[in-house]
């Protein structure tokens, strides 16, 4: 697993701002919506080049970032 930081504290606005990034870059494709848990944590799921690629604002860590099944979007230009 490959881990992303974006913010090193969750932040709504930024969550929605990096969504809206991904999914003009071409290659990025949303799977669904963005899921909400209890804890309010907010996760959308994208395939990229058919690695899982999760975009979290994360509650229980207190954290934004990408998680990735793949090294490949560390080269995405994200």
């Amino acid at each position: 697993m490959y881990i992303y930081d974006i913010c090193n504290e969750t932040d709504k606005k930024l969550f929605s701002k990096c969504l809206q990034k991904l999914k003009r870059i071409n290659d990025f494709k949303i799977k669904g919506e963005v899921l909400e848990d209890v804890d309010g944590t907010l996760i959308a799921e994208f395939e990229y080049q058919s690695s899982k690629v999760l975009l979290k604002n994360d509650e229980e860590t207190g954290a934004l970032y990408i998680e990735s099944d793949s090294d490949k979007i560390g080269r995405a230009h994200v």
